[in-house]
């Protein structure tokens, strides 16, 4: 009796599949904003392609539930990136530039298919980007960012630059920056971190003078470790450097309390309310404050309520657009 031949199928589409979105899904994990909403997007770009390809013989009789059990999500998660993904359409990018979305249900739309993802996002956002604030939101770098700034015009830069070891050169940019823009005995006011703090004190003072160092203290009962040395930290450095040559104004505490966390929007923003803390500390109406690492543009919102003039750069897009679209909704603007 002749022997019947066993066909298999293969079933590399479903292993690369799989691959591709847990990629996504853990970058993820630390993504914020806009660049939630794209890891979303792409996410489903990913599966819908491929989603006819289920409990079919012909494709190795893979099965919508194992799929979502291997990324940690339920099916019904599942058909909730699919749905985005169709409704958004080829182009993300034309969508959120496009779009006029007069209320978006941030929370929705976020939540229910990042696995372990659980971020106090605002329930509701007004979500539309327009050029009204494009002027002041630039993405460049900080060494092309002179080209946007005339010398000796600014009052005020407070910033807050990477801190690892790897972005040290960023500090020497900055401090060229300063010293360029600020107008004479005018500030730079930065966060740090501490581990490298002796070279970022040492690059600043290539080009500005230093002027104190304030104690940002953290009053949430939340702490960071600095695990190399087995450290809890509490507080976090605030640097002050002036263009010389100096003079004293007013009076300044050199302790900050922490107003806490605020990462709903970008990975390393800084609270609002310190920065308006900040601002209304070394600067008066009307004087104008630039950010050249502005992120999700939390000093920009800042100035704005505070009746500053300001400008932002990033060289990341998304931060971009998150900065352009906070501005334009914030309430209270």
């Amino acid at each position: 009796m002749q022997e019947i031949e066993k066909i298999t199928y293969s079933t590399e589409w479903y292993d690369t599949l799989v691959s591709d979105c847990k990629t996504i899904i853990d970058k993820a994990k630390t993504d914020i904003g806009v660049r939630l909403l794209r890891a979303k997007w792409n996410l489903g770009d990913k599966i819908v392609p491929n989603y006819n390809r289920f409990e079919r013989a012909e494709y190795g009789n893979k099965t919508q539930k194992d799929f979502a059990k291997e990324l940690e999500l339920k099916q019904q998660e599942i058909s909730n990136v699919i749905r985005f993904r169709k409704k958004i359409g080829d182009n993300f990018d034309l969508w959120l530039e496009s779009t006029d979305i007069s209320v978006l249900s941030w929370y929705n739309i976020v939540h229910g298919w990042l696995p372990k993802k659980k971020r106090n996002h605002p329930q509701i956002i007004e979500f539309s980007i327009t050029p009204k604030f494009s002027d002041n939101v630039i993405q460049t770098d900080i060494q092309n960012g002179l080209d946007y700034v005339s010398e000796n015009s600014v009052d005020l830069i407070l910033t807050d630059p990477p801190y690892a070891e790897a972005s040290l050169d960023l500090w020497s940019e900055l401090g060229k920056f300063a010293a360029y823009s600020l107008k004479p005995s005018k500030l730079l006011v930065s966060y740090s971190g501490k581990a490298f703090l002796p070279e970022v004190y040492k690059r600043l003072s290539e080009h500005l003078q230093y002027i104190w160092t304030i104690a940002l203290v953290h009053t949430d009962n939340k702490r960071t470790c600095y695990h190399a040395l087995h450290i809890f930290e509490r507080w976090k450095p605030i640097l002050i450097f002036a263009k010389p040559p100096f003079t004293p104004n007013e009076y300044f505490e050199d302790v900050v309390k922490g107003a806490g966390r605020e990462k709903e929007l970008h990975a390393h923003a800084q609270a609002e309310t310190e920065a308006e803390h900040i601002i209304t500390q070394f600067t008066k109406e009307n004087h104008f404050v630039i950010d050249p690492f502005c992120g999700s543009g939390t000093v920009l919102v800042a100035a704005h309520k505070l009746n500053r003039k300001f400008l932002g750069f990033d060289i990341d897009a998304e931060a971009i657009k998150t900065s352009l679209w906070r501005l334009q909704n914030e309430k209270n603007l």
